[in-house]
């Protein structure tokens, strides 16, 4: 779920340029709410109950009618080249649909855009005690990761998460402040994971000088701004691993969990 919001906060933000106001609600009510009433795009197939809504509104410049049935597809963007890469509300769909919910979207130009997450309402409260504890036992299990990108929302996001996954986590906002972190170390980095374009310092050059130390760590690179050829390429002289964003929690800590393994190119 941190996911999911992480990828709409985004895109709200963008839709507005970077300046103005996102409304979150969180409703409880029966879908659909009347007989009569139009489905958002995207809830065709909820089936009838209860659901708990998250909505979130914005209001950016909003998507026009013939684009609103293509929101959900891969690669469907309306930004501009090398502003998106057309995954991030494919991959928040998917997710929500495997909880057995959906994400509902209406759109009118000029006006915003309004995004509405339905989750299956619990008739009993589940049992979740010790799966903090579990989690950090598969996962992490206290290793030291170095987590570098240029973003503070996703330094922010991503780390919280990686913590809950039992990762001690130390963030770094470009490839020269990471190099300085990682020198000044005294014990040690498990996992390096590094974007790609960064002020300063790239994830390339960083990922070379830490190869150029005595007894390395796995370098993994995560970014939305390499093809698949150039990803190989990478993986055959500086990565043990490259992850396309948007990443799915779990892809992320099992390809983490195999690097620390084996420090071998992993996919």
């Amino acid at each position: 779920m941190q996911q999911v919001m992480v990828n709409l906060m985004m895109n709200a933000a963008d839709a507005m340029g970077g300046t103005g106001t996102i409304w979150l609600t969180v409703t409880s009510h029966s879908f659909p709410c009347s007989t009569d009433e139009a489905l958002p795009v995207g809830t065709a197939g909820l089936a009838p109950g209860r659901y708990v809504c998250l909505t979130l509104r914005d209001e950016g410049a909003g998507i026009s009618h013939e684009h609103l049935s293509r929101v959900f597809d891969p690669f469907f963007t309306t930004k501009s080249v090398g502003k998106g890469t057309g995954l991030g509300l494919s991959v928040a769909h998917g997710i929500v649909a495997r909880h057995g919910g959906a994400i509902g979207v209406t759109s009118e130009p000029g006006v915003g855009t309004k995004l509405s997450v339905y989750l299956p309402e619990l008739a009993e409260p589940q049992e979740t005690q010790g799966l903090d504890e579990q989690r950090a036992s598969e996962a992490g299990s206290a290793h030291h990761l170095l987590f570098v990108d240029d973003d503070q929302l996703v330094r922010h996001a991503w780390g919280a998460l990686l913590e809950r996954q039992g990762w001690i986590v130390t963030r770094a906002r470009d490839g020269e402040e990471a190099w300085k972190l990682f020198e000044q170390s005294q014990h040690g980095w498990a996992v390096v994971l590094t974007d790609l374009a960064m002020p300063k310092l790239d994830g390339i050059g960083l990922a070379q000088r830490i190869r150029a130390s005595a007894s390395p760590p796995p370098v993994i690179l995560m970014s939305g701004n390499v093809s698949v050829e150039d990803a190989e390429d990478l993986m055959e002289t500086v990565f043990v691993a490259v992850l396309h964003k948007p990443v799915e929690a779990n892809q992320l800590n099992t390809v983490l969990k195999a690097a620390l393994a084996a420090h071998r190119p992993v996919v």
